[in-house]
């Protein structure tokens, strides 16, 4: 079970936010890219330097807020409706409180508010009550009052003493991919919830399945006194989450008419497809005092009874309905009944549950893609492919994108672009358009590593490259650090390595003294290759996406030949390297072969089918038969090679060379022969706005 400090938490949700650099499209003589919604980078996160973002959007747009841990001894009030606050993940940016009551005025004040605003969004970030045992603040996360069509999603909600979120009167929206956690706190003995949902005292004889409720889904609630919590009219769907470690009391809740001045408890409640197990109060995994409710096809274990029905206020608790929920060994169905309650184990005539996902969550997704770690060429630049064709609406067409770094102007305006940022940590913005102007955000970090070896550890160090989308090589040299070690570099596609089965391709140095790589679900080798601490090796791996096999060699010896992928991927990205004794060290990596492309608005040039270029040696890369990407879209051209088959104009050995005349809106200012103009490049070099931290 994990521990109050959290050390034992589940690994933090990273929403995808990043920044990068952006070259002035004034001063490379290139007409600017159209300009995207407003937005404005939070000059650090204390709740003053978010007041002046908040005031700089006005009365709409994106406030970015950087990486780091923010003392949070104010409360932040949204000046006004359709404004998206976005960290730079939820385990990157945390706002917290460090002490009880350092203002008592701050004891149960919430970090953020926001009153009959509407189109708000908040995403990426960590809110952290006091964590001290013994803590008896009541913080509250997020409080929203009237406010329609919000969303809260991907946040990380940690003992947070009140609430992780609060909602009254006749706000509506979605809480989604948050982690709450520890939100009970022993001292207060109370409280402690994940969402607690508040209505407008009057009941509206609105049905099941109206929007017009609070929607709770994806969620992972841990040690909450209730995962939901209602009263005073309100309604909520609570769906597809995960609740464990219940302290104190039962699982989700629903009140009667008890605390509040209006006489009315919670109009109804709908729980259903949660998995809720793991109590430390097992008494009940729903219980519902006051109103009515449906509970269905949840998987339900460890508790006595999976619904319980009270009846100790003057409002009517009923009928309930319960049906096809998932029942682990003695757990009753429906229990513990008090009162006079009614309930039915069928569903209700004409019930059609709301839409899931909610259609806030899908109504249009704009995906920045995944996280990445890449090393800088000798100038001191990393090439990035970034990709958000994954972005998609549940209606229309998303036909407009725009990355950006932060609040600088836009930098592509392609789907699928390759871009050059600078050594440092970097929040790159996608904004996604549908054709009816609507649009959304997502983010994603980028870290650009200073040239040197990709070094093993016993989690995953990585680089990420353009990635090879069919027949390619990619080669390096690997030096061991010990003798009869345990360590491996494995290449992947475009997505979180988190443990071995994540790898498609591993070259392994194993305990017995040789190389070996994974040939699907195990490692062989097709000869015996000794290895020895501290001695280099020149590792080729020759890969074939589509037939989704490689070959290895090491030395010019063959080690592997038609080995399967150990998992099916679309595109070879990554590499990652691992040890669990000993270490290794990857220098030089390049690659070359058939490349995803920019699309064809930002391809400047034709993708060339070789000299790719490495992380280490530089753009260009390592082999002489390319001149790399020229360029294409980004801010330099091709650092490596020489050979002008594949890289420059003809005639010309300027490896970043692109013909005169090709479509550069996407890319950058070239002179008459077609080279970048290299007093440009300069100049564009001294304009990096920011490296910010994530």
């Amino acid at each position: 079970m994990p521990s109050r400090d959290g050390a034992r938490y589940p690994a933090a949700m990273s929403c995808r936010f990043r920044c990068a650099i952006h070259l002035s499209a004034a001063l490379l003589g290139v007409a600017p890219a159209a300009q995207a919604a407003q937005v404005v980078m939070a000059k650090g996160g204390s709740p003053a330097a978010l007041k002046a973002a908040l005031a700089a959007v006005g009365g709409g747009g994106v406030v970015l807020v950087p990486a780091g841990q923010f003392a949070f001894d104010d409360t932040v009030t949204l000046p006004s409706g359709d404004i998206t606050l976005l960290g730079a993940g939820s385990n990157r940016t945390r706002f917290y409180r460090a002490k009880d009551a350092v203002d008592p005025k701050l004891a149960a004040a919430p970090y953020f508010k926001a009153s009959n605003a509407n189109g708000l969004r908040f995403a990426g970030f960590e809110l952290r009550g006091v964590a001290v045992a013994g803590s008896s603040a009541e913080e509250r996360g997020i409080v929203l009052v009237d406010c329609h069509d919000f969303r809260v999603d991907h946040l990380q909600l940690d003992f947070l003493g009140f609430a992780g979120v609060y909602t009254a009167g006749t706000s509506r929206g979605v809480v989604d991919h948050c982690l709450v956690h520890d939100g009970f706190k022993p001292a207060v003995a109370n409280y402690g919830y994940g969402v607690c949902v508040m209505g407008t005292g009057a009941y509206t004889n609105d049905p099941f399945g109206t929007n017009e409720a609070i929607f709770i889904e994806d969620n992972e609630v841990f040690g909450a006194r209730h995962a939901a919590a209602s009263n005073n009219a309100a309604r909520y769907v609570f769906r597809y989450n995960h609740v464990t470690a219940n302290e104190n009391s039962h699982g989700v809740d629903a009140h009667g008419d008890e605390y509040n001045s209006t006489d009315t408890g919670t109009e109804w409640i709908d729980v259903y497809r949660n998995t809720i197990d793991m109590p430390i109060y097992s008494g009940a995994a729903v219980r519902i005092r006051g109103g009515k409710g449906l509970v269905w096809e949840n998987t339900i274990n460890d508790y006595s009874n999976a619904v319980s029905l009270w009846h100790k206020t003057p409002q009517v608790t009923g009928p309930v309905h319960v049906w096809s929920n998932k029942l682990g060994a003695g757990v009753t169905a429906v229990g513990d009944l008090q009162g006079t309650v009614s309930y039915k184990l069928t569903p209700p005539a004409g019930y059609t549950p709301y839409a899931y996902p909610h259609p806030l969550v899908t109504d249009l997704e704009a995906d920045a893609g995944p996280d990445m770690v890449v090393a800088a060429d000798a100038m001191g630049m990393g090439t990035v492919y970034v990709d958000g064709s994954a972005s998609k609406a549940d209606a229309g067409t998303v036909d407009a994108f725009a990355w950006r770094d932060g609040e600088a102007p836009v930098m592509s305006n392609c789907a699928r672009d390759i871009v050059h940022l600078p050594v440092g940590e970097h929040v790159v913005l996608l904004e996604a358009k549908r054709t009816d102007g609507h649009t959304e955000y997502d983010t994603a970090f980028v870290r650009v590593l200073a040239q040197g070896p990709l070094a093993s550890a016993t989690t995953w160090s990585e680089r990420w490259f353009v990635p090879l989308v069919g027949k390619g090589t990619i080669s390096f040299t690997v030096t061991p650090s010990a003798n009869a070690q345990d360590a491996y570099i494995a290449f992947t596609g475009r997505h979180a390595v988190a443990e071995h089965a994540d790898a498609a391709l591993i070259v392994r140095t194993n305990t017995s003294g040789f190389f070996d790589a994974r040939d699907g679900d195990a490692y062989a080798s097709l000869s015996k290759i000794p290895y020895e601490a501290g001695k280099s090796y020149k590792a080729t791996v020759t890969l074939d996406v589509a037939a989704q096999t490689y070959d290895v060699t090491i030395d010019g010896k063959t080690l592997a030949k038609g080995y399967a992928f150990r998992r099916t991927e679309s595109s070879i990205g990554q590499a990652s390297a691992w040890h669990s004794k000993g270490g290794l060290a990857v220098d030089g990596l390049a690659w070359k072969g058939a490349l995803a492309a920019p699309d064809p608005a930002c391809a400047s040039v034709q993708m060339p089918t070789t000299g790719a270029g490495g992380a280490d040696p530089g753009v260009g890369g390592a082999e002489p038969t390319g001149g790399g990407h020229g360029g294409a879209s980004g801010a330099v051209g091709g650092a490596g090679g020489t050979s002008t088959a594949q890289g420059g104009a003809a005639g010309s050995t300027n490896a970043g060379d692109v013909p005169s005349g090709v479509d550069a809106s996407c890319g950058i200012a070239r002179n008459d022969n077609g080279t970048v103009a290299g007093a440009v490049f300069a100049v564009a070099l001294a304009w990096v706005t920011r490296r910010r931290k994530r």
